[in-house]
């Protein structure tokens, strides 16, 4: 008996901005559906902390838009779930940062072009990684952003 699992797809993005809303990088990719939802977010929560880890950046801070996530973050409590281990991952590279790294909320509307850039890589299967030079498929929300903000 052959058995296959059909798994949907979602994706994770990471958009690293400067102090002041300016593009820095960042990448977006398809993956296979976490359930429970957070645990996607906890996903691309982790991969957002080793891409600024990689990235060797001297202070990074690292914002989601769902708030249970990072209060879980902050408050570590055993929890044997997927999100768990996702959790005990990011707490460990914010120890090893030596107050490098700190994690926070957002709310949503802050976290638009990463959420356009995780859209575009779902509906498109694809990856997209980007240094200094924003793609053209958030341009608009990066400008709106940065005008509205200053």
């Amino acid at each position: 008996m052959l058995m296959a699992r059909f798994y949907h797809l979602g994706a994770i993005a990471v958009l690293a901005r400067d102090s002041f809303g300016a593009v820095l990088g960042g990448f977006a990719r398809p993956v296979p559906v976490l359930d429970p939802a957070s645990a996607m977010e906890a996903s691309a929560l982790f991969a957002g902390l080793e891409f600024s880890k990689a990235c060797g950046w001297a202070s990074v801070v690292v914002e989601s838009d769902v708030a249970v996530l990072i209060n879980k973050l902050h408050r570590p409590t055993p929890d044997l779930s997927l999100l768990g281990d996702l959790l005990v991952l990011s707490r460990n590279l914010v120890a090893t940062s030596r107050g490098c790294l700190w994690v926070g909320f957002a709310p949503r509307s802050a976290n638009s072009a990463a959420h356009a850039l995780a859209s575009w890589a779902c509906q498109n299967n694809d990856v997209i990684s980007f240094s200094s030079v924003c793609p053209d498929l958030i341009s608009r929300i990066v400008l709106d952003y940065l005008s509205s903000s200053f």
